[in-house]
């Protein structure tokens, strides 16, 4: 099994719950890689998920050796739509490639 798909099913089985005690089974999952080359939002479309039974892992890949030009925040910003910002002082930032994982996981109960 490839090491990504380990992680997510790793990260899966921490949502679980605290008074139930099945594990949650993953519906879909979703890669891809965008790239940022300035500062502020990137936005990227996915397919379809419910935000409230899917969650986002995602890693950075720069040249970066400054950490304020190189922090990135993630969010599923819609059930189509995930939003990934950086904020930095440069004003010309080094290009990052963000590498991001979407789980859905199916209804519990």
């Amino acid at each position: 099994m490839a090491d990504w798909k380990r992680f997510v099913l790793l990260a899966a089985s921490l949502c679980l719950v605290a008074s139930d005690v099945r594990a949650a089974t993953l519906k879909a999952v979703q890669s891809g890689t965008a790239i940022s080359n300035a500062n502020g939002v990137l936005t990227v479309p996915i397919t379809s998920v419910d935000p409230t039974k899917a969650f986002l892992i995602f890693r950075t890949r720069h040249d970066s050796h400054r950490p304020v030009g190189s922090m990135v925040r993630g969010r599923i910003a819609s059930a189509t739509t995930l939003e990934f910002e950086r904020v930095t002082d440069k004003g010309n930032p080094v290009p990052m490639s963000v590498l991001g994982y979407v789980a859905a996981r199916e209804q519990l109960g």
